[in-house]
């Protein structure tokens, strides 16, 4: 029982038990030779990788199972005790820079997924696979049915102080410029914008290198001075920001985008040497 118990420890196997031949099954001393053979984790991965490459190559497909999630991928159970890896970029089409970060933004724990294997890399580290591959680009198909000038509706994904990323639906991703924004000026793309809104925008370009969309709010909006002079008339008061001083014009901007210019001429009554004595860019006036 001794024996059988240290044979199973240590990975061997035990056919029977019973007395030997010959004896009345009382214990007996019986010279064996066993040899332990000790195969470290990194071996063993080895043979596992070497018999689930026979089965799937390179850019083979195969079924697998989603077991953990991490912020550059997720974890999958390729079975018979083997462990790969789906790198952030190659779960969806969508654009990295934009508006995903982590894998849960795509994908659950639990799911079964078809991946393709792209990497078989020698252990420690995991078979490489891929979703996206398997699923058809959407980017020239946006392209073909997209010109420049085209109206669009997206979802603001994501904001800094000078760009918007926004979604256009089937991981296609846009961007739309702090100058794009409004006919206004604006200190931050904040002042306009929350992320999660809708916002209606007009196709400018393409970046092929990116795969993003650049886009333009200010491009649907009506036109500034038209929309001014209909709201306005002459001889009215009305309030401007100094956007830049000259030698003989102060230039402001009016509510709604309208810029507008006054010359040094019409500034006072008194002579003016210097428009810069007076204003300084930012001031109300």
């Amino acid at each position: 029982e001794v024996w059988a118990f240290w044979a199973r420890t240590h990975h061997l196997r035990v056919d029977r038990q019973g007395a030997l031949p010959g004896t009345t099954g009382d214990p007996v001393d019986i010279r064996a030779a066993v040899t332990v053979v000790h195969v470290t984790p990194e071996e063993q991965q080895r043979k596992l990788l070497e018999e689930f490459a026979t089965v799937h190559p390179a850019f083979s497909s195969l079924d697998c199972f989603v077991t953990a999630l991490r912020k550059d991928g997720a974890i999958v159970d390729l079975g018979g005790g083997l462990t790969g890896f789906i790198p952030l970029a190659e779960l969806s089409w969508a654009n990295l820079d934009s508006r995903v970060w982590h894998a849960e933004q795509i994908i659950d724990t639990g799911t079964q997924v078809r991946a393709m294997v792209t990497e078989l890399p020698d252990p420690p580290a995991l078979p490489q696979l891929s979703l996206r591959r398997l699923m058809p680009d959407p980017w020239p198909e946006f392209k073909s049915t997209h010109q420049v000038g085209s109206r669009v509706s997206a979802k603001v994904t994501k904001l800094l102080p000078t760009i918007a990323f926004v979604d256009l639906g089937n991981d296609v991703d846009g961007a739309v410029r702090i100058s794009e924004v409004s006919h206004d000026f604006l200190d931050s793309i904040g002042d306009a914008l929350t992320e999660g809104e809708s916002v209606d925008a007009a196709v400018v370009s393409f970046d092929d290198s990116r795969r993003q969309v650049e886009l333009s709010i200010k491009d649907l909006l009506p036109p500034p001075y038209a929309e001014y002079r209909n709201s306005h008339r002459v001889g009215e008061t009305v309030l401007a920001t100094v956007s830049g001083i000259g030698p003989a014009h102060l230039y402001v901007r009016l509510p709604g985008g309208a810029s507008g210019a006054i010359h040094i001429g019409q500034v006072s009554y008194d002579k003016v040497d210097s428009l810069a004595n007076l204003y300084k860019v930012g001031d109300e006036i």
